[in-house]
C-alpha cells in the first residue's frame, strides 16, 4: 500500500501494532519507530533517489542501482560514468552528502591566485546553484544533475543553471546587483592580481557593460529578470551567451 497524503509517494508503507510504518524510514535512517508521522517531519519525500538528509547507513546495492539508472535516462551522463562519478563522490563524502564548507575550502584551494574571500563567495554561489533544494548540502543525485548541465547541458540547460548561481537571495528573480555582484567575482577570478587602477577601470567597464545587457533583458522593465526572461533573452543572444 502507498503512503496516504502523498507526500511519500515513493515509500513503502505497511501496518504494525504502533500504525503506519514507513518502510524507507527504517532502511535508511535506522529509525527504531519508523512512524509515518516521523517520515513527514523529516521530509524523506525529496530524498527518493538521493541520501536523505539524515541518513545514518549507506543506500543498498539495490537502492544504489536505481538511483544510477534513473540518473542515466535523466542526465547525459552514461551508465559507466555515474558509476565512476559514484565511487568519487563516496570517497569523498562517505555519508552521501556535500557540505558547503567541504565545497568552499576545496575551491579556494584549487584556485591559487586571487583573494580568497571573493573565491570563497563565488564558491558559495556556485555550490547554492548545486544545492537545487537548499539545503544546505548537496546529494549524490543534485551534484550529478549539476555537473550534467554545467559540461553537457543545452543552452537552456546551462541557463537555467546559471540563473539559480546569479539569484543570491533565492527568491526566482535577478536584479542588477545580483547579476553585477557575480559577474565580478568571476572577473577577479579570470585576472587575480591585476593593479588596483586597472581593477576599477574593469570594474567600470563591466558595470557598464551589465547596465545595458540587463536592460536589454528586462523586457518589462521592472528592474528584475525572471527566469523565462533571463533564459530566452541570452540564448538569442549568442554573444550574451559568451559573456553570461
Amino acid at each position: 500500500m502507498g503512503c496516504s497524503v502523498g507526500i511519500c509517494r515513493e515509500h513503502k508503507v505497511r501496518e504494525t501494532r504502533t500504525g503506519l510504518t514507513c518502510e524507507y524510514c527504517n532502511t535508511y535512517c535506522g529509525n527504531d519507530s519508523g512512524s509515518y508521522l516521523d517520515c513527514l517531519a523529516n521530509n524523506h519525500d525529496r530524498q527518493v533517489w538521493g541520501w536523505p538528509r539524515r541518513a545514518r547507513t549507506r543506500p543498498s546495492k539495490q537502492q544504489r542501482d536505481r538511483l544510477i539508472s534513473d540518473l542515466t535516462r535523466t542526465t547525459n551522463f552514461r551508465e559507466s560514468e555515474i558509476k565512476h562519478l559514484y565511487k568519487l563522490f563516496q570517497k569523498d563524502c562517505p555519508n552521501g552528502l556535500l557540505k558547503e564548507q567541504q565545497f568552499v575550502r576545496f575551491y579556494v584551494d584549487f584556485f591559487r591566485t586571487g583573494c580568497r574571500e571573493k573565491k570563497a563567495a563565488l564558491a558559495r554561489r556556485i555550490f547554492r546553484a548545486f544545492d537545487h533544494d537548499a539545503t544546505g548540502t548537496v546529494d549524490f543525485r543534485e551534484y550529478v544533475c549539476g555537473m550534467s548541465a554545467l559540461l553537457r547541458g543545452s543552452k537552456v540547460e546551462k541557463l537555467k543553471w546559471a540563473f539559480r548561481m546569479y539569484d543570491l537571495d533565492g527568491n526566482g528573480e535577478v536584479t542588477k546587483r545580483e547579476l553585477l555582484n557575480v559577474l565580478m567575482l568571476m572577473n577577479e577570478l579570470r585576472n587575480p592580481g591585476a593593479p588596483e587602477e586597472e581593477t576599477r577601470q574593469m570594474e567600470a567597464q563591466q558595470e557598464e557593460l551589465i547596465s545595458g545587457i540587463f536592460n536589454s533583458l528586462d523586457i518589462d522593465h521592472d528592474g528584475k529578470l525572471q527566469l523565462k526572461e533571463f533564459v530566452e533573452g541570452v540564448r538569442s543572444n549568442p554573444e550574451l551567451f559568451k559573456i553570461l
